[in-house]
């Protein structure tokens, strides 16, 4: 996944062909389509703060000695969050995908 964003940030910081080719490709859907991309990729966005922000916690935590408890009481409380933005996810793929929505 880090190495994924990491790729994807590369794209965008050098502007290179991919990244036009992205930005080209949003700006030809449809309201629809692009509100659906928006959305996921916004959740994508925000879902793996959260994860990196929980994962550096437990890190930092166990580096020290100290029990995760409050911190996976913490993470146990974006699931509804998470669950949210898995929606969003599903309802992109259902328009991009329509034929293996399940």
């Amino acid at each position: 996944m880090l190495a994924y964003g990491y790729g994807m940030q590369s794209h965008l910081v050098h502007q290179d062909g991919d990244v036009i080719g992205m930005v080209r490709d949003r700006m030809q859907r449809n309201t629809e389509r692009r509100t659906s991309i928006d959305l996921a990729h916004g959740g994508r966005i925000v879902s793996d703060v959260c994860v990196y922000a929980i994962t550096r916690a437990n890190m930092w935590l166990a580096s020290n000695g100290i029990s995760p408890d409050a911190i996976s009481r913490v993470a146990d409380k974006y699931d509804p969050f998470f669950d949210e933005l898995a929606s969003a996810e599903d309802h992109w793929r259902s328009i991009e995908y329509p034929d293996t929505a399940e």
